[in-house]
C-alpha cells in the first residue's frame, strides 16, 4: 500500500510540474511529438440538430516545443483519421493546452483542430491486435446501438462504442466489471490451449509454453490494464501447476473463482 502511495504520488509529482503542465497553465498552443499509448475512444455530442464526434486519444508527449518530456496526455480531437491510431504510433501535432481537472494523472488536456501526423508505423503485434478488435466491432455492427457498445467490452474489453450514458448507467449500477475482461476470458483461452496441446501429444513441457505465448497475445489484443494484468498474473500460476502435473480440468477448477472475484 505505501509503495503504491509512493508511486502515484511520485507520478502526481511528475506531471504536475515542467514545460507541459506550464504550457497548460497558460493556455499555449505546442506543438507535441508523442506516442499513442491507447486506444481511440470516439464520445458522440447529439444535439437538437447537428452531431458532434470527438476523438479521446491517450498520448505520451516525448517532446514539448523541442524540449524533451515524458508525461502523459489526452488528447481531445475533432478530425476522423485520429480514430485509426494505434497503440506504439508516433504521432506529431499542434494543440491547444488545458490544465486536467485536479486529481488526473495527466500533465494537460490537449484540444486539437486537423489530423494528426504520423512519423512511424504501429508495432506488429499492436497492429494485428487492432485488427482483431476492429474485425470483433464490425462484426457486432448489425446489432442494436446499446448491444452494439457492449459485446466488444464483454469480449476484450473494447469500450470505444459504449455510449456515455450507458456506460454512466453500468457505473451507477455497480457493473463496470463486466466491461473489463474478466478471469472467465482467460480461463477458457488456457483450457482450450492446454486441452488442444495435450490432445496434439506435446507434452507437459510444451503445454506451458503455448499457454504463456496464448496469455501474451490475450494482453496485446485486451491491453494492458491492471485489470488484465492481474488475469495475466494467475493465468501463468495456472500454465504453471500444468506443467508439474495439474490436469486442465483440475486447473480450470481453481481459477473458476477468480473469474467472479478478479
Amino acid at each position: 500500500m505505501a509503495a503504491s502511495a509512493l508511486g502515484v504520488a511520485l507520478r502526481m509529482t511528475a506531471v504536475g510540474s515542467g514545460p507541459v503542465r506550464a504550457l497548460a497553465v497558460r493556455d499555449a498552443t505546442a506543438r507535441l511529438d508523442g506516442v499513442v499509448t491507447g486506444d481511440p475512444k470516439l464520445i458522440l455530442q447529439t444535439g437538437a440538430v447537428h452531431h458532434r464526434e470527438t476523438v479521446l486519444v491517450p498520448v505520451r508527449v516525448e517532446e514539448a516545443d523541442q524540449k524533451r518530456v515524458r508525461v502523459p496526455v489526452l488528447v481531445l480531437a475533432d478530425d476522423p483519421l485520429w480514430k485509426r491510431l494505434f497503440p506504439s504510433q508516433r504521432i506529431r501535432f499542434t494543440a491547444h493546452l488545458t490544465t486536467p481537472r485536479p486529481g488526473e494523472l495527466l500533465a494537460a488536456v490537449a484540444l486539437v483542430r486537423g489530423p494528426p501526423v504520423t512519423v512511424g508505423t504501429p508495432s506488429l503485434p499492436q497492429r494485428v491486435a487492432g485488427t482483431i478488435r476492429e474485425r470483433l466491432r464490425r462484426a457486432a455492427s448489425g446489432l442494436p446501438s446499446d448491444q452494439r457498445g457492449v459485446l466488444p467490452g464483454l469480449v476484450d474489453g473494447d469500450t470505444s462504442l459504449l455510449q456515455p450514458d450507458l456506460a454512466d448507467a453500468f457505473e451507477k449500477a455497480g457493473l463496470t466489471h463486466l466491461m473489463a475482461v474478466s478471469g472467465e476470458n482467460l480461463s477458457l483461452i488456457l483450457g482450450a490451449v492446454l486441452g488442444l496441446g495435450r490432445i496434439a501429444g506435446l507434452g507437459r513441457r510444451a503445454g506451458p509454453l503455448l499457454a504463456g505465448a496464448a496469455i501474451i497475445a490475450f494482453v496485446i489484443v485486451a491491453r494492458p490494464s491492471p485489470s488484465v494484468l492481474r488475469r495475466r498474473s494467475w493465468g501463468r500460476s495456472l500454465s504453471w501447476r500444468s506443467s508439474v502435473g495439474g490436469s486442465v480440468r483440475a486447473s480450470r477448477r481453481s481459477v473458476a473463482p477468480c473469474s467472479f472475484s478478479c
